[in-house]
């Protein structure tokens, strides 16, 4: 316990040690100094607190944008390096909306780079909100940004930082600077109502498709308990119960039709998981597509098949994790896009479930049959505990794994284990190898409570280890420790021979103390 309370109180000082704002609209202009805003000690230059012209020709501003004085990089004699002026922490309740906005001044033939980034877990990882690079002409640029939005939030209730990166370019033209910081706008809401998971939804209900699901496009998606009325297409029955869903290409023809599903509040750390039942028949079929649509409508195909699938229902499970954001929750919208050419070539869906669990549960076996009134997932199954399906081994377990061919619940013992491992890390002891120093190491575990590079303990327990992965990375370690305890003997040995020779001085001073006349 006292390891785990280690790991939550380190961030919670990071944040704590800072000033906090919880007052809006703020504005900083750099007038009184650098206000509450701090320079990093993480870089290798500092941002210059300025009025009037740079001290280089052909960059930089000429005065501020708001007020007399403004921030800037003092690029002669700092080519290539970073400035990063950190924000105090911004504290309110629920956000639905945080508008940002920002001058900045990039002129210079050396021009280098700008960025904004923000924390809001507590400075463990950092996103980029902003980047602008090269010179941007002798006039001062303006930046809004809606943060909640940027980030593909509903809301935003944790505290927020953020910080800017300024790296210079190649030359001393490269003098950017950075003016008339806001937060305003900053609206409240209440926090979405948390998904339950797991979820399914097999159209049973009278009212079920319209109330949750939703047909953007009109009524190209219906329900019914009907056998399809056209000719060689469309089920006869529902996959699960007495209802289904199907999209008629006789009454829309060539169209596409879209079938949206309601907000899911996934956190971090879920397994995002859905599933559902499909049945494309017919010689007009074109193509069934699912899309995952995120908090800032951005859309990203996740599956599709095209053309005359057969008269029979079929089973698809989508991984969806890579769409759960690792810090804040992540809504997330499902997409079905059905098209189809005039003529007979029904498309039909049913039995939708969605989990937080990396399955569903039809893939779960039950005796007598399968979850979601479907057959059994598992195409062997003995009285000792093993299930066989399409290459998939499971043991003592039957759930079907996603992600892994072979999934043991227990334990595992054999004479030897033999894992592939790739990039060995002997390139540690090449010249070229750049080293961190302990006092950089000591800086980050005292920042973050974990070695660089490698997870917490947190995220550790929640997704497990890649064995061969990590025994590379903890073998990097070793040998990066190596050279750090080559380096002290060296320098023990050196000291001590300069001890020595300062203890025989002494000595033979006082064997022969005329010596020096």
């Amino acid at each position: 316990m006292k390891y785990i309370l280690t790991l939550l109180i380190i961030p919670l000082a990071y944040f704590i040690s800072r000033a906090q704002v919880t007052t809006y609209p703020y504005s900083e202009s750099f007038e009184s100094g650098f206000g509450l805003w701090t320079q990093s000690t993480t870089d290798n230059m500092n941002w210059t607190r300025k009025s009037g012209n740079t001290t280089s020709s052909s960059t930089g501003p000429s005065d501020a944008v708001n007020g007399s004085y403004y921030l800037y990089t003092e690029a002669t004699g700092n080519s290539n390096k970073t400035a990063i002026l950190e924000s105090p922490v911004f504290s309110y309740p629920i956000a639905s909306s945080i508008d940002i906005s920002f001058r900045y001044h990039m002129y210079g033939s050396n021009m280098g780079s700008l960025a904004l980034e923000v924390s809001i877990d507590n400075g463990l990882s950092w996103l980029e909100l902003y980047y602008q690079s090269g010179d941007q002409g002798n006039s001062w640029g303006t930046v809004s940004i809606d943060i909640v939005q940027e980030l593909c939030l509903d809301v935003l209730s944790s505290d927020m930082q953020l910080r800017f990166k300024g790296t210079t370019g190649s030359g001393f033209r490269s003098d950017m600077a950075i003016d008339y910081f806001r937060i305003e706008n900053v609206t409240y809401g209440s926090p979405p109502v948390p998904s339950s998971f797991p979820e399914s939804q097999d159209f049973e209900l009278a009212g079920s498709l319209g109330v949750e699901w939703k047909n953007p496009d009109g009524t190209g998606w219906q329900r019914t308990s009907s056998p399809s009325t056209s000719g060689t297409t469309g089920p006869g029955s529902a996959a699960s119960g007495n209802y289904y869903l199907y999209f008629d290409a006789q009454s829309f023809g060539a169209s596409s039709q879209d079938l949206l599903s309601p907000k899911y509040y996934f956190e971090p750390g879920d397994l995002a998981v859905f599933g559902f039942k499909y049945h494309m028949y017919g010689s007009n079929v074109q193509s069934l597509t699912v899309n995952v649509v995120d908090a800032c409508g951005n859309t990203s195909q996740v599956w599709t098949k095209s053309g005359d699938q057969g008269n029979v229902w079929q089973s698809a499970v989508l991984d969806l994790t890579t769409f759960v954001n690792t810090s804040g929750e992540s809504p997330l919208q499902l997409e079905f896009v059905a098209s189809a050419s005039s003529g007979d070539g029904n498309i039909a869906l049913d039995f939708f479930e969605i989990s937080d669990l990396g399955y569903v549960d039809s893939e779960v076996t039950n005796p007598g049959g399968g979850g979601g009134g479907g057959p059994s997932p598992w195409d062997v199954q003995t009285d000792d505990g093993v299930y066989l399906s399409s290459g998939k081994v499971a043991i003592n377990t039957d759930t079907i794994s996603t992600d892994h061919e072979l999934l043991v619940n227990g334990t595992i013992s054999a004479e030897e284990v033999r894992v592939e491992v790739y990039n060995v890390p002997d390139y540690v002891f090449e010249e070229h190898y750049e080293l961190n120093t302990l006092s950089e190491i000591e800086k980050y575990i005292d920042l973050n409570g974990h070695l660089p590079e490698v997870l917490p303990a947190r995220v550790l327990e929640e997704t497990g280890i890649n064995t061969g992965e990590f025994n590379m990375l903890l073998l990097r370690k070793i040998e990066e420790l190596t050279l750090h305890l080559i380096r002290q003997e060296k320098e023990m040995v050196k000291l001590q021979s300069e001890l020595k020779g300062i203890e025989n001085s002494q000595l033979d001073s006082k064997i022969n103390p005329n010596d020096n006349d």
